[in-house]
């Protein structure tokens, strides 16, 4: 048994996230070596100022930008795009570890009648052509998903057969993300970017106990403790919650807020969005901005010369970091 004070629980717990102190990790490497540390990180495709997986990066690793993550994913393929409970970004040598998560996929797409030709044409179309999305796939029809729970989602109801044939491939691995242009996906088959001893590679824990094992320690390995909402509020009194799927009238601070770490406190929040399209320069030249709309302060938090310097420093770094050029903050 070890005893820790409140204090250092906190600290022990930013520091493990690379968000107390000097940097440990920096740079391309420094973003991959955060991923394999966390095991995973949640993607989901809702830019305001970032998408999620890039603000987590940004806010551990020194000179990040969102090409690394990009160059991570698409070029080097250190990483993967592929669910993990959510759709998550983790590493490719971690590949083996959800075989029994793509081997459940293809036995539910079985259940589907006409699938199996879908995927083949799909198969045969990406061998010769390359890289596809839904839209330009020339498989034609619709296939209809009966009431059935897929391990990344549920199925039910009608789909674009292109569309169908495409993710029930990527549920199986035979395909991988190749790249994205916005939140539209392009597809690839996996053969021709992962190694096959990847691909062949059994499933290292056949067993589901050990396999169970193997996710919650990688789980408490990511963040030191176990980490969730009732900690943070233990441990930080910050309550947090995202409220963007929140009904407008039931948020109480905003669409797309940020808590604001200082030391190794939550010191408050902030909404901020990066905009470009209708915001010119003196010269003329269109020039992006990051408009801070709100700055929420906790309770109990003094604005020190020390503090606000902290703060103009964060957003000036954040407002590059989205390519935004000038920032417009609320009259404080």
């Amino acid at each position: 048994m070890i005893a820790l004070t409140n204090r250092q629980a906190r600290q022990f717990i930013l520091r493990k996230q690379g968000l107390l102190g000097t940097y440990r990790f920096k740079g391309k490497q420094g973003a991959l070596e955060y991923v394999r540390q966390a095991g995973c990180i949640q993607f989901d495709p809702v830019d305001v100022c970032g998408k999620n997986a890039e603000l987590t990066l940004q806010s551990r690793v020194k000179g990040f930008t969102k090409d690394m993550l990009y160059a991570l994913l698409y070029e080097d393929r250190s990483l993967v795009d592929y669910p993990d409970k959510n759709l998550s970004i983790w590493p490719v040598e971690d590949w083996p570890y959800f075989e029994r998560y793509r081997r459940a996929a293809r036995e539910g797409g079985r259940s589907f009648e006409g699938l199996d030709r879908l995927e083949e044409q799909t198969v045969s179309w990406l061998r010769e052509h390359g890289p596809a999305s839904s839209d330009s796939l020339p498989v034609e029809g619709e296939v209809y998903w009966h009431s059935h729970i897929h391990w990344s989602g549920n199925w039910g109801g009608k789909s674009n057969a292109a569309r169908a044939a495409l993710e029930q491939l990527y549920s199986t691995g035979e395909l991988i993300i190749h790249h994205k242009k916005g939140a539209r996906k392009f597809y690839d088959l996996a053969e021709k970017y992962l190694p096959r001893t990847l691909l062949d590679a059994p499933d290292p824990l056949p067993d589901d106990a050990a396999h169970q094992r193997w996710r919650i320690l990688r789980r408490i390995g990511a963040v030191g403790l176990l980490w969730d909402r009732r900690l943070i509020r233990e441990l930080f009194g910050f309550e947090y919650t995202w409220e963007i799927y929140t009904p407008q009238a039931k948020r109480k601070y905003g669409f797309y807020v940020l808590p604001l770490l200082y030391g190794d406190r939550f010191a408050g929040r902030v909404e901020a969005a990066a905009k470009g399209e209708e915001t010119f320069s003196e010269g003329g030249k269109k020039e992006r901005i990051l408009l801070v709309k709100h700055i929420w302060l906790e309770e109990g938090m003094r604005r020190t010369k020390a503090f606000d310097a902290a703060l103009d420093r964060c957003i000036r770094r954040f407002a590059a970091f989205n390519g935004c050029g000038r920032t417009v903050r609320p009259q404080e």
